[in-house]
């Protein structure tokens, strides 16, 4: 049995947070239907991305009772994720791609959202459990949780934050905590 850190590190790991989420969101892409390889207008981007920002919630949440299309909050959601993709003027640009059907048409552009959402959810899954794991932790049991991390791992962590007493990461373990997951996925690549 390991320690609470080693189980923290268990449940983050990138197969069961990562990638279970990239595989959720494609099972999302894969089963939503499409009106075609392009839309005519706004209006149809809009309702496009609005059902396919709610049924890959849906599929991604696994809901036993699937939500309700809501046009504000997930054509909202669909706006954040293609600001983030194509940035400040996303909706429009995607829209344009999607219109004129280039750079891979309204399918690219459901594709990018796929991708937001799966990384959204790994993002708030992973700091969740990092967050739930560091405050259950007293201030000496953080002090042990970080001095275990940087001897099992702190190889793996650039010189310069390493160097010394390895203050930042003492300071700020909850942040390295949750880059970890990406840490390890990075390293797994590596050899392919």
């Amino acid at each position: 049995m390991g320690t609470p850190l080693d189980e923290l590190l268990a449940s983050i790991h990138p197969d069961r947070t990562l990638l279970e989420n990239d595989r959720r969101a494609d099972e999302a892409l894969n089963s939503f239907v499409m009106p075609g390889a392009s839309v005519p207008n706004w209006p149809a981007f809009r309702e496009c991305v609005t059902r396919f920002v709610c049924h890959a919630e849906n599929v991604m949440l696994c809901l036993r009772r699937p939500m309700a299309v809501n046009p504000e909050m997930h054509f909202g959601r669909a706006c954040w994720l293609l600001s983030k993709a194509f940035g400040p003027d996303g909706d429009k640009t995607a829209a344009n791609i999607a219109i004129h059907g280039v750079e891979g048409g309204l399918y690219g552009v459901i594709k990018t959202l796929a991708k937001g959402l799966a990384d959204d959810f790994s993002d708030n899954e992973i700091h969740a459990r990092v967050s739930s794991y560091w405050n259950r932790l007293s201030v000496d049991e953080q002090i042990a949780a970080s001095s275990e991390y940087l001897a099992k791992y702190g190889y793996l962590l650039p010189a310069d934050v390493t160097e010394g007493s390895a203050a930042r990461v003492r300071g700020y373990l909850p942040k390295f905590l949750e880059k970890h997951p990406f840490l390890m996925q990075r390293l797994g690549r590596i050899g392919r």
